[in-house]
């Protein structure tokens, strides 16, 4: 047996394939008999994409392609749009062979392709759109929806998550109090002493609920998954799956039972390793 087929093999429960239609994406065409996959879903700033450190960046996307060309799965779990990601790796379809997008939202293949989505009720937007007319301070808002790579100034159907950005941390805290009564995850943090934002998506919505719908997409021929994360919002992956977070991030600090990793480029080089 070829290295390539034995990483792929090992460990994994027996599944027959070759249901050849549109939602085995992985099975599609492969009459020939069985074949069973790793998987890695990491999150990308400050986890895969570092903006201070682009040689860290590059070394764990040598060792994405690394990972993938032994016959594994590797799939992008972040918050961004796709917009925000083309921007920042144009050539994302080189390293990933699924997006997991807008915080648990959106599945994407290697095309571009919407696979799937969790997007917020009618009640919840209703509730949100009160809560804006009746604040103080008019946040700047994003609604971000499934026909749109970026955002829209105004809600239409499907919305998959929505930003509130304000100038100060006091009208920040004092919005999110509100809207974190409604029904939808909520998320906030700054990116510079004039920018404060706030993120809501749908109560459901999480990286791990992603991870599952992937799975039934795939056709179950996904066995091992592992996952890699920084922040608060990985929590559910990390905890549901064979999860690592980057040593001394935040996650990481605030949750001491998870495994720690230097880097993506040490966990992929350790997994290819023990295979």
């Amino acid at each position: 047996m070829s290295k390539c087929a034995s990483i792929a093999l090992k460990s994994f429960r027996l599944l027959s394939v070759g249901k050849n239609n549109d939602k085995n994406e992985l099975t599609k065409g492969r009459s020939w008999g069985i074949i069973y996959y790793m998987m890695i879903c990491a999150d990308f700033d400050d986890t895969m994409f570092f903006r201070e450190n682009q040689t860290q960046t590059n070394a764990n996307l040598v060792a994405i392609k690394g990972w993938r060309e032994v016959g594994n799965i590797f799939v992008l779990g972040s918050n961004r749009s796709l917009g925000s990601l083309e921007r920042t790796l144009p050539d994302w379809q080189e390293y990933f062979d699924y997006l997991i997008l807008d915080g648990g939202t959106r599945i994407l293949n290697r095309d571009g392709r919407l696979l799937w989505s969790n997007t917020f009720s009618q009640t919840a937007i209703g509730d949100i759109l009160s809560i804006i007319k009746g604040s103080p301070v008019r946040p700047e808002v994003k609604f971000y929806n499934l026909s749109a790579d970026d955002y829209e100034s105004t809600p239409s159907e499907s919305i998959t998550k929505i930003y509130f950005c304000f100038q100060n941390q006091t009208d920040a805290d004092s919005f999110e109090s509100k809207i974190s009564k409604v029904d939808a995850n909520v998320l906030s943090w700054h990116h510079s002493p004039t920018d404060f934002c706030i993120e809501a998506t749908p109560r459901t919505a999480n990286k791990a609920t992603a991870i599952y719908e992937l799975m039934k997409i795939t056709g179950g021929v996904i066995g091992d998954i592992i996952t890699v994360g920084d922040n608060t919002n990985d929590y559910e992956m990390l905890k549901e799956f064979e999860g690592y977070a980057i040593l001394d991030s935040k996650i990481a600090t605030l949750y001491p039972e998870f495994r720690t990793t230097p880097s993506v480029a040490a966990l992929v080089a350790e997994k290819i390793q023990n295979s």
